[in-house]
Protein backbone atom coordinates (compact mmCIF):
# COMPACT_ATOMS: atom_id res chain seq x y z
CA UNK A 1 0.00 0.00 0.00
CA UNK A 2 1.09 3.20 -0.65
CA UNK A 3 0.34 6.78 0.76
CA UNK A 4 0.89 10.24 -0.31
CA UNK A 5 1.64 12.39 2.70
CA UNK A 6 1.82 16.36 1.33
CA UNK A 7 3.36 18.80 3.84
CA UNK A 8 2.29 22.46 3.70
CA UNK A 9 4.45 24.75 5.85
CA UNK A 10 2.95 27.22 7.42
CA UNK A 11 4.94 30.53 9.76
CA UNK A 12 5.61 30.10 13.68
CA UNK A 13 3.92 32.26 16.12
CA UNK A 14 5.30 34.13 19.22
CA UNK A 15 2.59 34.51 21.50
CA UNK A 16 2.19 36.24 24.57
CA UNK A 17 0.62 35.28 28.08
CA UNK A 18 -0.93 37.46 30.43
CA UNK A 19 -0.56 35.00 33.90
CA UNK A 20 -1.59 36.11 37.04
CA UNK A 21 0.00 35.27 40.10
CA UNK A 22 -2.31 32.88 42.21
CA UNK A 23 -0.83 33.79 45.39
CA UNK A 24 0.60 30.48 46.34
CA UNK A 25 2.87 29.08 43.93
CA UNK A 26 3.52 32.18 42.61
CA UNK A 27 3.51 32.58 38.71
CA UNK A 28 3.08 29.17 36.31
CA UNK A 29 4.22 28.84 32.62
CA UNK A 30 1.76 27.98 30.63
CA UNK A 31 1.62 24.45 28.42
CA UNK A 32 -0.11 24.03 25.60
CA UNK A 33 -1.86 21.63 24.65
CA UNK A 34 -3.67 19.46 21.28
CA UNK A 35 -6.07 16.71 21.32
CA UNK A 36 -4.98 12.87 20.58
CA UNK A 37 -6.59 9.96 19.70
CA UNK A 38 -7.64 8.99 23.65
CA UNK A 39 -5.81 11.83 25.69
CA UNK A 40 -4.07 14.98 24.90
CA UNK A 41 -0.32 15.54 23.78
CA UNK A 42 1.57 18.63 25.01
CA UNK A 43 3.10 20.74 22.12
CA UNK A 44 6.52 21.04 21.69
CA UNK A 45 7.34 24.93 21.33
CA UNK A 46 10.00 27.24 20.61
CA UNK A 47 10.25 27.74 24.65
CA UNK A 48 8.96 30.31 26.98
CA UNK A 49 10.34 33.32 28.09
CA UNK A 50 9.33 35.80 30.97
CA UNK A 51 9.53 39.10 28.72
CA UNK A 52 7.91 41.53 32.45
CA UNK A 53 6.25 40.33 35.25
CA UNK A 54 3.24 37.94 34.55
CA UNK A 55 4.43 37.80 30.68
CA UNK A 56 5.57 35.19 29.08
CA UNK A 57 6.44 35.01 24.88
CA UNK A 58 6.25 31.46 23.75
CA UNK A 59 7.91 31.29 20.01
CA UNK A 60 7.45 28.23 17.32
CA UNK A 61 3.52 27.23 17.70
CA UNK A 62 1.89 26.60 14.43
CA UNK A 63 -1.62 28.43 14.32
CA UNK A 64 -4.76 26.43 15.34
CA UNK A 65 -7.06 25.78 18.66
CA UNK A 66 -4.81 24.69 21.77
CA UNK A 67 -5.95 23.71 25.34
CA UNK A 68 -4.07 26.08 27.62
CA UNK A 69 -2.75 24.29 31.33
CA UNK A 70 -1.36 25.63 34.40
CA UNK A 71 0.92 23.33 35.79
CA UNK A 72 -0.92 22.96 39.48
CA UNK A 73 -4.60 23.51 37.65
CA UNK A 74 -5.13 20.18 37.07
CA UNK A 75 -3.85 17.67 34.84
CA UNK A 76 -5.35 17.54 31.35
CA UNK A 77 -7.35 20.93 32.17
CA UNK A 78 -9.45 22.26 29.13
CA UNK A 79 -11.18 25.07 30.74
CA UNK A 80 -8.92 27.63 28.84
CA UNK A 81 -9.15 26.72 25.06
CA UNK A 82 -7.93 29.22 22.65
CA UNK A 83 -7.75 29.77 19.15
CA UNK A 84 -4.00 30.87 18.18
CA UNK A 85 -4.26 32.93 14.44
CA UNK A 86 -2.20 35.86 14.54
CA UNK A 87 1.37 36.52 15.10
CA UNK A 88 1.96 38.18 18.29
CA UNK A 89 -1.57 37.55 19.72
CA UNK A 90 -1.96 38.37 23.24
CA UNK A 91 -3.84 36.46 25.67
CA UNK A 92 -5.09 36.31 29.07
CA UNK A 93 -5.14 33.41 31.01
CA UNK A 94 -7.31 33.08 33.97
CA UNK A 95 -6.59 31.81 37.18
CA UNK A 96 -7.41 27.95 37.70
CA UNK A 97 -9.46 26.47 40.59
CA UNK A 98 -7.40 24.55 42.98
CA UNK A 99 -6.21 21.04 41.98
CA UNK A 100 -7.61 17.95 43.75
CA UNK A 101 -6.50 14.30 44.05
CA UNK A 102 -8.46 11.08 44.06
CA UNK A 103 -6.78 7.65 46.26
CA UNK A 104 -7.66 4.78 45.06
CA UNK A 105 -7.50 0.70 46.03
CA UNK A 106 -8.94 -1.99 43.97
CA UNK A 107 -10.25 -5.58 43.95
CA UNK A 108 -11.48 -7.94 41.58
CA UNK A 109 -14.05 -10.24 41.45
CA UNK A 110 -13.04 -13.76 41.93
CA UNK A 111 -9.26 -13.29 42.02
CA UNK A 112 -7.83 -14.12 45.55
CA UNK A 113 -4.37 -11.60 44.18
CA UNK A 114 -4.69 -8.79 42.06
CA UNK A 115 -3.93 -9.66 38.49
CA UNK A 116 -0.57 -7.47 37.15
CA UNK A 117 -0.55 -4.36 35.41
CA UNK A 118 -4.34 -3.18 36.32
CA UNK A 119 -4.55 0.48 35.03
CA UNK A 120 -7.12 2.74 36.16
CA UNK A 121 -8.04 5.79 34.14
CA UNK A 122 -10.06 8.69 34.30
CA UNK A 123 -12.01 10.12 31.38
CA UNK A 124 -14.29 13.13 30.81
CA UNK A 125 -17.23 14.41 29.49
CA UNK A 126 -15.50 14.74 25.80
CA UNK A 127 -14.75 10.94 26.01
CA UNK A 128 -10.73 11.84 26.69
CA UNK A 129 -8.40 10.48 28.88
CA UNK A 130 -7.27 12.78 31.15
CA UNK A 131 -5.47 11.14 33.32
CA UNK A 132 -3.85 7.25 34.19
CA UNK A 133 -2.54 5.08 36.83
CA UNK A 134 -0.76 1.63 37.34
CA UNK A 135 -2.07 0.31 40.60
CA UNK A 136 0.99 -1.48 42.39
CA UNK A 137 0.90 -4.81 43.82
CA UNK A 138 -1.26 -3.38 46.94
CA UNK A 139 -3.84 -2.63 44.22
CA UNK A 140 -2.92 1.00 45.14
CA UNK A 141 -2.51 4.21 43.48
CA UNK A 142 -2.71 7.83 43.51
CA UNK A 143 -3.87 10.60 41.23
CA UNK A 144 -2.51 13.76 41.68
CA UNK A 145 -2.88 17.49 40.31
CA UNK A 146 -6.31 16.62 39.04
CA UNK A 147 -8.75 19.29 37.72
CA UNK A 148 -12.13 19.85 38.94
CA UNK A 149 -14.73 18.33 37.05
CA UNK A 150 -16.83 15.17 36.57
CA UNK A 151 -14.56 12.08 35.32
CA UNK A 152 -15.93 8.75 34.39
CA UNK A 153 -13.52 5.93 36.57
CA UNK A 154 -12.20 3.26 33.52
CA UNK A 155 -10.16 0.27 34.16
CA UNK A 156 -8.03 -2.44 31.99
CA UNK A 157 -5.52 -4.33 31.79
CA UNK A 158 -3.06 -5.35 28.86
CA UNK A 159 -4.01 -8.91 29.26
CA UNK A 160 -7.51 -8.82 29.60
CA UNK A 161 -10.68 -5.81 29.62
CA UNK A 162 -11.99 -4.99 33.25
CA UNK A 163 -15.09 -2.83 34.39
CA UNK A 164 -15.80 -1.04 37.65
CA UNK A 165 -18.82 -3.11 39.02
CA UNK A 166 -18.62 -1.14 41.94
CA UNK A 167 -17.44 2.01 43.36
CA UNK A 168 -17.50 3.12 47.03
CA UNK A 169 -15.86 6.13 49.08
CA UNK A 170 -15.97 7.27 52.84
CA UNK A 171 -19.66 8.60 52.24
CA UNK A 172 -20.81 5.18 50.85
CA UNK A 173 -21.49 3.45 47.56
CA UNK A 174 -21.23 5.87 44.23
CA UNK A 175 -24.34 5.30 41.93
CA UNK A 176 -22.48 4.81 38.40
CA UNK A 177 -18.29 5.12 37.64
CA UNK A 178 -18.80 9.40 37.62
CA UNK A 179 -16.36 10.99 40.19
CA UNK A 180 -17.61 14.46 40.96
CA UNK A 181 -14.54 16.23 42.11
CA UNK A 182 -14.69 19.99 43.74
CA UNK A 183 -11.94 22.76 43.81
CA UNK A 184 -9.23 21.64 46.52
CA UNK A 185 -10.64 18.15 47.38
CA UNK A 186 -8.88 14.70 48.00
CA UNK A 187 -11.06 11.48 47.29
CA UNK A 188 -10.27 8.21 48.50
CA UNK A 189 -12.59 5.82 46.39
CA UNK A 190 -12.64 2.05 46.62
CA UNK A 191 -12.87 -0.08 43.09
CA UNK A 192 -14.22 -3.44 42.79
CA UNK A 193 -13.67 -4.89 38.92
CA UNK A 194 -15.13 -7.42 36.72
CA UNK A 195 -13.31 -8.79 34.35
CA UNK A 196 -14.00 -9.79 30.77
CA UNK A 197 -14.01 -13.15 29.48
CA UNK A 198 -16.38 -13.97 27.04
CA UNK A 199 -16.67 -13.45 23.50
CA UNK A 200 -19.75 -12.81 21.81
CA UNK A 201 -20.42 -14.50 18.12
CA UNK A 202 -22.54 -14.61 15.74
CA UNK A 203 -23.66 -13.29 12.53
CA UNK A 204 -25.48 -10.04 10.65
CA UNK A 205 -27.98 -11.00 8.30
CA UNK A 206 -30.15 -8.62 5.63
CA UNK A 207 -33.42 -10.37 4.40
CA UNK A 208 -32.05 -13.85 5.33
CA UNK A 209 -28.37 -13.16 3.69
CA UNK A 210 -25.30 -12.40 4.63
CA UNK A 211 -24.53 -9.49 5.68
CA UNK A 212 -20.68 -8.18 5.03
CA UNK A 213 -18.96 -4.77 6.66
CA UNK A 214 -21.83 -3.86 8.61
CA UNK A 215 -21.40 -2.23 12.21
CA UNK A 216 -22.00 -4.68 15.35
CA UNK A 217 -22.28 -3.05 18.51
CA UNK A 218 -23.20 -4.37 21.75
CA UNK A 219 -24.76 -2.22 23.78
CA UNK A 220 -24.82 -1.99 27.55
CA UNK A 221 -28.74 -1.69 29.90
CA UNK A 222 -27.62 1.56 30.81
CA UNK A 223 -25.34 2.81 27.88
CA UNK A 224 -25.03 6.39 30.10
CA UNK A 225 -23.12 5.51 33.13
CA UNK A 226 -21.26 1.98 31.21
CA UNK A 227 -19.94 2.96 28.33
CA UNK A 228 -16.76 0.98 28.96
CA UNK A 229 -18.96 -2.01 28.59
CA UNK A 230 -19.67 -1.00 24.68
CA UNK A 231 -18.14 -3.63 22.07
CA UNK A 232 -17.89 -3.00 18.06
CA UNK A 233 -17.09 -5.33 15.66
CA UNK A 234 -17.31 -4.94 11.70
CA UNK A 235 -19.18 -8.39 10.21
CA UNK A 236 -16.89 -10.79 8.20
CA UNK A 237 -17.73 -11.46 4.44
CA UNK A 238 -19.53 -14.60 5.53
CA UNK A 239 -21.41 -12.46 7.77
CA UNK A 240 -19.73 -13.48 11.09
CA UNK A 241 -18.50 -11.24 14.04
CA UNK A 242 -17.06 -11.54 17.22
CA UNK A 243 -17.25 -9.21 20.36
CA UNK A 244 -14.29 -9.73 22.55
CA UNK A 245 -13.77 -9.35 26.44
CA UNK A 246 -17.55 -8.43 26.95
CA UNK A 247 -18.02 -8.43 31.00
CA UNK A 248 -20.92 -10.24 32.37
CA UNK A 249 -24.39 -7.90 32.32
CA UNK A 250 -27.66 -7.70 30.29
CA UNK A 251 -26.61 -5.77 26.81
CA UNK A 252 -28.60 -5.57 23.40
CA UNK A 253 -26.56 -6.03 20.25
CA UNK A 254 -27.31 -4.17 16.98
CA UNK A 255 -25.92 -4.45 13.18
CA UNK A 256 -26.33 -0.98 11.25
CA UNK A 257 -25.37 -0.93 7.72
CA UNK A 258 -22.70 1.75 7.28
CA UNK A 259 -23.14 2.90 10.71
CA UNK A 260 -19.04 3.71 11.22
CA UNK A 261 -19.46 7.29 11.36
CA UNK A 262 -21.99 7.13 13.79
CA UNK A 263 -21.67 8.83 17.26
CA UNK A 264 -22.77 5.62 18.51
CA UNK A 265 -21.35 5.88 22.35
CA UNK A 266 -24.65 8.24 22.99
CA UNK A 267 -27.59 6.63 24.20
CA UNK A 268 -29.86 9.26 22.31
CA UNK A 269 -28.26 8.17 18.82
CA UNK A 270 -28.10 4.24 19.28
CA UNK A 271 -31.30 4.05 21.32
CA UNK A 272 -33.48 4.02 18.18
CA UNK A 273 -31.79 1.28 16.96
CA UNK A 274 -31.77 -0.68 20.24
CA UNK A 275 -35.17 -0.49 19.90
CA UNK A 276 -35.20 -3.02 17.34
CA UNK A 277 -31.81 -5.04 18.16
CA UNK A 278 -31.76 -8.31 19.88
CA UNK A 279 -31.48 -8.88 23.72
CA UNK A 280 -27.97 -10.82 25.23
CA UNK A 281 -27.42 -12.00 28.77
CA UNK A 282 -23.71 -12.49 29.66
CA UNK A 283 -23.45 -14.66 32.48
CA UNK A 284 -20.59 -14.99 35.03
CA UNK A 285 -19.78 -17.95 34.07
CA UNK A 286 -16.28 -19.75 32.88
CA UNK A 287 -17.22 -20.19 29.19
CA UNK A 288 -15.09 -17.90 26.47
CA UNK A 289 -17.38 -18.08 24.08
CA UNK A 290 -21.02 -17.50 23.74
CA UNK A 291 -22.67 -17.97 20.38
CA UNK A 292 -25.97 -16.76 19.51
CA UNK A 293 -29.08 -18.54 18.18
CA UNK A 294 -29.92 -16.43 15.72
CA UNK A 295 -28.01 -13.87 13.37
CA UNK A 296 -28.86 -10.30 13.94
CA UNK A 297 -31.24 -8.71 11.57
CA UNK A 298 -28.90 -5.50 9.94
CA UNK A 299 -30.43 -2.16 10.14
CA UNK A 300 -30.42 0.79 7.58
CA UNK A 301 -28.61 3.80 8.73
Amino acid sequence: MQADIHLNPVPALHLLFHIPDNGEHGISVPMLQRPSFDGVDNVQTGGAEQVSPGVFEINGVAPGRYSVRLPGSGQGNETNEVDLANDGQELDVSGPERAGGVKATVQVLGEATLPPQIEIALRNNKMRIVAWQEMNEKGEGEFNDLAPRKSDVQAGSRRKSYSVAQMTSDSGVISGHTLNLAPGSSLTISLLLAGGTVNVEGYAKRAGKAASGVMVVLVPKDPETHRDLFRRDQSDQDGSFSLRSVIPGSYTIVAIENGWDLDWSRPGVIAQYAKHGQSVTVGDHAQSSLHLSEAVEVQPR
